[in-house]
């Protein structure tokens, strides 16, 4: 969608600029962990069972470092999407409830520019601060595995167990939730965004 993609890109988000610095990110975070990790390895004790699940440590900080990436390339964009809502409680209400339905019926012609731009803007915003959580619980998840297998017998030897499965539970009741809102922002944004490309109304 040309007028999307312009628009989105004014504000400072750039697809596959983003996607090549957040996987740049994740390989040398992951790398220069696994390069330690083997220099560590190869000087102490070598490859020995214990040390095993040290292997898992470069995935569960690259996925880390991937999520702050996301979080530090978001912030212009969730900037840009904030200063639509004009620090205005009510309006940000009835735009977020017009993109929610898909109905501009009750908005003023300067609300439905506002929705209409907030929904374009969104459309880039949400997929990229998804990703962010998805790394993050990816990286935690990763991590707390990484904490079982080093875990002796004792009463909290099945803690990251626990940990993990409420992490599993809170992404697969938010994720949906999530997938079907940009879907649905990026059904509005599709639908208005030639009241975005004709500007504010002049009053």
């Amino acid at each position: 969608m040309p007028g999307t993609e312009t628009t989105a890109t004014k504000d400072g988000f750039e697809v596959r600029r983003t996607v090549r610095i957040v996987a740049t990110t994740f390989l040398v975070t992951a790398g220069v962990t696994a390069v330690v990790f083997l220099v560590i390895t190869a000087q102490s004790n070598g490859w020995d069972r214990p040390r095993r699940p040290e292997f898992f440590l470069p995935f569960a900080l690259g996925f880390i470092a991937a999520s702050v990436a996301c979080s530090v390339l978001e912030m212009p964009l969730a900037r840009a999407t904030a200063s639509v809502f004009r620090r205005n409680w009510q309006l940000r209400q009835r735009i977020l409830s017009s993109v929610k339905t898909g109905d501009a019926g009750s908005l003023t012609p300067e609300e439905s520019w506002l929705a209409a731009r907030y929904a374009v803007l969104a459309s880039a915003y949400l997929p990229l601060q998804a990703a962010q959580i998805a790394f993050l619980y990816a990286g935690l998840i990763i991590t707390q595995f990484w904490i079982y297998l080093r875990s002796t017998d004792g009463v909290f030897s099945q803690l990251p167990l626990w940990v993990i499965a409420f992490l599993v539970l809170v992404a697969l009741v938010t994720g949906p939730v999530q997938a079907r809102l940009i879907r649905r922002t990026r059904r509005y944004a599709a639908a208005h965004v030639d009241v975005v490309l004709d500007g504010p109304p002049v009053d």
